[in-house]
């Protein structure tokens, strides 16, 4: 099992972030308010074949599908 990470490690790095309704979206986490809703800069929607930026989003938690990250900060968060 992962290991539970301090929320300040997971900001400033980039994700993918899965929404439920099929869309999804690539972005810096630049925040996390008390409700573990999320501040996404830099967003990028990707849905389809379509493409479109976004620049600083909010996530409601109860959106998100799943949340990727790439190998390297996978790594250097839980290697």
């Amino acid at each position: 099992m992962a290991q539970r990470k301090d929320a300040l490690q997971l900001i400033a790095r980039e994700y993918v972030f899965d929404i439920k309704d099929g869309r999804s979206v690539c972005g810096i986490l630049v925040a996390i308010d008390d409700q573990s809703n999320l501040l996404v800069s830099n967003a990028r929607e990707i849905y389809n074949t379509h493409n479109r930026e976004l620049g600083l989003v909010s996530i409601r938690k109860n959106t998100i599908d799943k949340i990727s990250v790439s190998k390297h900060d996978y790594a250097d968060l839980f290697g």
